[in-house]
């Protein structure tokens, strides 16, 4: 029933909502997840916007990224001048971090993720 629902062109929800209560497909972890992404939200019901949909949310989730976390080999953002520019430019191993860049892209004070390349990170 799982895969005759999900092939249709528009899923109906409160059909899907009906079938995952009475349990979702154990055997075909494929069906089960594209159930539960389409109930969650994550899959729009309307297979033609599927893949528009989800290239939508995964450019919000690297735009994300970008804001919040910085990797170690990159630069801090650079600040305007005086005092802020040296603390921009100070690296997270010696515990200054991005603190003056973090203030410019995410408002004062705001912490950065500083992910390392073993994936350990830390904020700064």
């Amino acid at each position: 029933r799982f895969q005759r629902l999900l092939s249709r062109p528009s899923v109906d929800l409160p059909e899907l909502r009906d079938l995952l209560w009475l349990g979702a497909p154990e055997d075909e972890p494929r069906l089960r997840s594209e159930a539960w992404q389409i109930l969650l939200g994550y899959l729009p019901p309307v297979r033609d916007r599927q893949t528009p949909g989800v290239a939508k949310k995964r450019g919000e989730y690297e735009e994300l990224k970008r804001q919040h976390y910085r990797f170690e080999d990159e630069p801090c953002p650079s600040a305007s001048s005086g005092a802020g520019a040296a603390a921009a430019t100070s690296s997270a191993s010696d515990g200054g971090g991005c603190r003056a860049g973090a203030a410019a892209s995410g408002g004062a004070g705001a912490p950065v993720a500083v992910v390392g390349g073993d994936g350990s990170s830390s904020l700064s």
